[in-house]
């Protein structure tokens, strides 16, 4: 499996957002400059996230977003959904389950296993858990 950088920067990201003050917005412009992101990427991966309904926007001069909700509520599996849906996508075998050879179907069988136990890892992963790993470093 290979984590796209838009994953990457969009859990940069969030984990910014989440060791922010408490009521404060922080502007994209920051995070970039601290997270050596780009904007206009950090702008679009933005765009993904807020409909997902973890992050609050706020216009103006003293703009900017912050976390929603708490980070302990925020699963890691939501942000790579979000930003890249092809993540765990290992069916690789485009024949119909008739046409497949039989080390083609162990290998859809195995890749399945790999894929349900990743996705349900990332479930019990939080963004308050990447957060506390953080702070210690």
């Amino acid at each position: 499996m290979k984590v796209s950088t838009k994953v990457s920067y969009g859990i940069r990201m969030m984990m910014e957002l989440a060791v922010a003050k408490e009521d404060s917005y922080v502007g994209l412009s920051k995070i970039a400059r601290q997270e050596n992101i780009s904007l206009k990427f950090l702008e679009n991966i933005i765009g993904q996230i807020k409909p997902l309904g973890v992050v609050d926007v706020k216009r103006g001069k003293l703009g900017g977003y912050r976390l929603a909700k708490p980070a302990s509520s925020i699963k890691l599996l939501e942000i790579f959904e979000v930003l890249d849906n092809t993540f765990l996508d290992f069916n690789n075998m485009h024949e119909s389950p008739e046409e497949l050879t039989a080390s083609q179907k162990v290998l859809m069988n195995t890749w399945g296993g790999l894929k349900e136990s990743m996705k349900e890892y990332l479930k019990t992963k939080t963004l308050a858990d990447l957060v506390a790993e953080y702070k210690k470093a």
